[in-house]
């Protein structure tokens, strides 16, 4: 996975108990549980049950860029009688974002950390404010907030004091005629369906037409197709079927003259000795 440069602009990311944090009718114990980097940096979080009881970071934004505030959070004790009582919030002249928790943290598995965000304009006015809120009792672990410049989370980018920036990465020779072969190859994915409807949902290398391609692809219920266009012909056309397409499965289609190969979840499940080969897939 390639990520573009971003920039954490919370400058404490871990620790809750700095003062660059407001905890209103709450309180932050530091250091109390195993964080998603698998130390004990993690700190506890409790709501004292008073309404409007937060966790806030002020932080100075541009006007009319978008950022996406994102936090990991481990429940530990919650019980919310509605799904508003709990939220992520963004604060600031001109811009409000939420993303309602009471129903996400009810029924997330106690002591399993999930990250969630919120994206929204900035503030007109310059500065907007970032805040985990509870109008009832609970208690929780929170580790690794970011805010980006973005509409999505990035990976974690830690901070201790400052903001920080990662620069982007960089993958050379990826992805061109130098490195993609036209006439061999394997067409790798770990996929699931979102639905095994029937619906036809392909993924491919080609020449930028159906006329010459290599292609992975859901079939009929429960169907991968697996498929090879040499010259505007059908030379491979196989299907194969598995227990069930809405869980992930490791597919692989290996393609080269008179030798091409299926397998799924690591067996070979189907071979083709007769197959030639497209063209122009390196374009």
């Amino acid at each position: 996975m390639l990520e573009p440069s971003s920039t954490n602009y919370i400058p404490y990311s871990e620790d809750f108990s700095q003062s660059a944090w407001y905890k209103g009718n709450s309180t932050i114990t530091s250091n109390t549980g195993i964080s998603p980097e698998g130390i004990q940096n993690a700190d506890n979080l409790y709501f004292n049950g008073t309404s409007n009881a937060v966790l806030k970071a002020v932080t100075m934004t541009t006007s009319g860029k978008v950022y996406t505030f994102s936090i990991w959070i481990k429940k530990i004790s919650a019980n919310y009688t509605n799904n508003v009582s709990a939220r992520i919030e963004v604060f600031g002249s001109g811009a409000v974002g939420t993303l309602l928790l009471g129903d996400a943290l009810n029924s997330a598995a106690v002591g399993e950390f999930v990250r969630y965000s919120v994206t929204t304009s900035a503030s007109t006015g310059g500065r907007s404010d970032y805040q985990f809120r509870s109008d009832e009792e609970a208690t929780f672990e929170v580790w690794g907030a970011q805010l980006e410049q973005g509409s999505y989370a990035t990976s974690y980018i830690p901070t201790q004091g400052s903001a920080v920036t990662r620069v982007a990465d960089v993958c050379n020779n990826g992805g061109n005629e130098q490195v993609i072969n036209s006439t061999e190859g394997v067409l790798y994915a770990e996929i699931s369906a979102l639905a095994d409807d029937g619906s036809t949902r392909r993924l491919s290398v080609s020449d930028g037409t159906n006329n010459n391609r290599v292609l992975i692809g859901y079939s009929s219920s429960n169907r991968f197709q697996f498929v090879v266009s040499d010259g505007g012909s059908v030379v491979v056309n196989q299907l194969i079927t598995v227990s069930n397409i809405t869980q992930f499965n490791k597919v692989a289609f290996k393609y080269k003259l008179n030798e091409c190969a299926i397998w799924i979840n690591g067996q070979e499940v189907g071979t083709d000795t007769t197959a030639t080969m497209p063209s122009g897939l390196d374009l």
